[in-house]
């Protein structure tokens, strides 16, 4: 007697239906497009609107859906355009402006010993103050710019809250003063990093005394609706004393002339300088988004 066949399940049929097919696709778009933008700001962009266009074409295409009803397909359309608009509009054509004012006190001034943010105040110094401000309610990340009054800079401070900025000088060409012993015979300069020293074969102790590289802000996170003061103590050298011989423009190199009598680097000062205008270079992000700057700005008269 024969054993009766066992009974076949009847296999369903397969469905191309995934449930997770949008979210793991948009997943796909957002976390790898938005990862790769932290570095590479276009290539990320790029992946996200691939992406985009993914979704579009698993709506309008996917069998399962093309057997509903067709308004399923015509919101999940308006959906991704929505995200679309969204990611365009607020990452992609953000706008991330950075206003600069700046003035100087070309009359009055401030008295001899005057603490300014850290500056002991003298009178052959002009004080010329820039300040940037972020005006939209957003935060940037990155900050770093260059600011280069067209005066030499003795000294510059940040004034009032830092946001934890910092600001520090430039190495480039740096007039040096030193009250010396006598009897040097040569006189050297090492370049470290950003800055400069100076020796020379007695020990004399050379002091920086002013800069024309301007200073550089660097700020992890520059808060919106809020303005960063920057006072700039600008003098400038007076005539007789400017080395003839300056190092040629790109190169690094050191001049110096050597008075009598004097009692402090001060006394080679000239009249207070009128700064005419203050240049700032530099880049910063928003969102994500890389932004540069560099423009000219005018010196207002602050008096």
């Amino acid at each position: 007697m024969s054993n009766p066949s066992p009974k076949r399940r009847k296999s369903k049929p397969k469905s191309h239906f995934n449930a997770v097919w949008i979210p793991r696709t948009l997943g796909l778009s957002m976390f790898g497009g938005f990862g790769l933008m932290r570095y590479y700001f276009w290539p990320g962009i790029a992946v996200v609107y691939v992406w985009f266009a993914v979704l579009i074409w698993e709506i309008c295409f996917e069998p399962e859906l093309i057997k509903r009803p067709v308004w399923i397909q015509v919101v999940g359309i308006g959906i991704v355009g929505v995200l679309f608009d969204i990611f365009t509009i607020g990452v992609v054509a953000a706008r991330a402006p950075i206003d600069i004012y700046s003035y100087a006190m070309r009359s009055g001034n401030y008295s001899d010993g005057t603490d300014i943010g850290g500056i002991t105040w003298n009178s052959h110094f002009t004080a010329l103050t820039v300040a940037i401000t972020n005006s939209t309610a957003d935060d940037y990340t990155d900050l770093d710019l260059t600011v280069r009054p067209d005066k030499l800079t003795y000294k510059a401070v940040i004034f009032g809250d830092s946001a934890g900025c910092n600001l520090s000088s430039i190495g480039g060409n740096t007039i040096f003063t030193s009250i010396t012993k006598g009897g040097a015979t040569k006189v050297t300069m090492q370049h470290l990093g950003e800055s400069f020293e100076a020796q020379d074969n007695v020990g004399d102790v050379f002091t920086p005394l002013a800069t024309e590289s301007g200073y550089r802000l660097r700020c992890g996170k520059f808060p919106g609706r809020f303005t960063i003061r920057i006072v700039f103590g600008l003098v400038a050298i007076h005539p007789d004393l400017i080395p003839k011989q300056l190092p040629a423009p790109g190169k690094v190199g050191m001049s110096y002339v050597e008075i009598a009598g004097p009692k402090s680097g001060l006394d080679i000062l000239d009249s207070r300088p009128s700064p005419s205008t203050v240049i700032v270079t530099g880049n910063y992000a928003r969102k994500l988004k890389p932004y540069s700057i560099g423009c000219t700005i005018p010196v207002k008269d602050g008096n």
